[in-house]
C-alpha cells in the first residue's frame, strides 16, 4: 500500500497545497468559493432593482468625465439619448444580474459537491467542480484581458494601469493553482479508488456511497475488502 501511495503521489501535479496537505486545501477552496459565490449572488439580487441601472449610469458617466477630463460636453449623455440609454442599460443590467445569480448558484453547488466528495472520499463528486472551475477560469482570464485592453485605450500608461495588470495577474495565479490542488487530489482519489475496485472485486462503493447496503458493506470491511483510502495525510 505504500507503494501505491507513493505512485499515486509522483502522478500528481501537485505533492501539497501550500502549507497543508491536499486534502485540507481542498476543503477551504470549497469553503471560500461557497463564501464567494452566495457574495456575488447577493450583489447580482441588488442589480436587479431597476433604480439600480440608473444609479450605474450615472456613476459610469461620472467616470467618463473624470478618467477623460474632457470640457466637451458632447461625451455626456443628454435628453432622450439619455433616457434611451438608460433604459438599455437598466435591460442589460438586469439580464447580466440574472445570468451572474444563475451561475454563481451552480457554482455554489459544485463547491458543496466538492466538499461532500472530499469528505466521501469520491473522486466523481469533484468533477463538476473540475469542469466549472476551468471554464470560469478560462472566461475570468479572457474578460480581464478584454479589460486590460479597453484600460490601456482609455487611461493609457498609468497607475491604474498597472494596479489593474497586478490585480489580474494575482486573481489568475490563485484560480489556477486552486484548480490544480483539487485536480491533484482528484487524481489521488481516484488511483486509489481504483486500486481498492481491483483488490475487492466489487464495485467501488465505500462510506455511504450509494449503490450497496449497509448491511452488505459492513461484511466487505470485516472481510478486509473495503480498506480506508490512501491520502497524503491521515485520514
Amino acid at each position: 500500500n505504500s507503494t501505491l501511495s507513493d505512485q499515486n503521489e509522483r502522478m500528481t501535479v501537485l505533492k501539497r497545497c501550500l502549507c497543508c496537505e491536499l486534502k485540507t486545501g481542498s476543503i477551504l477552496i470549497g469553503i471560500l468559493g461557497v463564501v464567494l459565490a452566495i457574495g456575488t449572488m447577493m450583489f447580482s439580487v441588488k442589480h436587479m432593482n431597476p433604480k439600480q441601472a440608473r444609479n450605474n449610469f450615472h456613476e459610469l458617466n461620472s467616470y467618463i468625465e473624470k478618467f477623460l477630463e474632457s470640457e466637451d460636453e458632447g461625451i455626456l449623455f443628454r435628453g432622450e439619448e439619455l433616457s434611451r440609454i438608460q433604459a438599455s442599460l437598466r435591460e442589460v443590467t438586469q439580464n447580466t444580474a440574472i445570468i451572474v445569480f444563475t451561475l454563481d448558484m451552480v457554482y455554489a453547488l459544485a463547491n458543496l459537491l466538492m466538499l461532500h466528495g472530499v469528505r466521501t472520499k469520491s473522486h466523481r463528486k469533484l468533477v463538476p467542480w473540475i469542469v466549472l472551475t476551468a471554464v470560469k477560469t478560462g472566461v475570468l482570464i479572457t474578460i480581464m484581458g478584454f479589460g486590460c485592453y479597453i484600460l490601456l485605450l482609455v487611461v493609457g500608461y498609468s497607475l491604474y494601469f498597472v494596479l489593474y495588470i497586478l490585480v489580474m495577474i494575482l486573481v489568475s495565479v490563485v484560480l489556477v493553482y486552486s484548480w490544480l490542488v483539487v485536480l491533484s487530489l482528484y487524481q489521488i482519489l481516484k488511483a486509489d479508488n481504483d486500486r481498492l475496485q481491483r483488490e475487492s472485486g466489487y464495485p467501488l462503493i465505500i462510506y455511504g456511497y450509494p449503490g450497496i447496503h449497509r448491511d452488505y458493506r459492513r461484511v466487505l470491511q470485516h472481510q478486509n475488502l473495503l480498506k480506508p483510502l490512501v491520502y497524503t495525510e491521515e485520514c
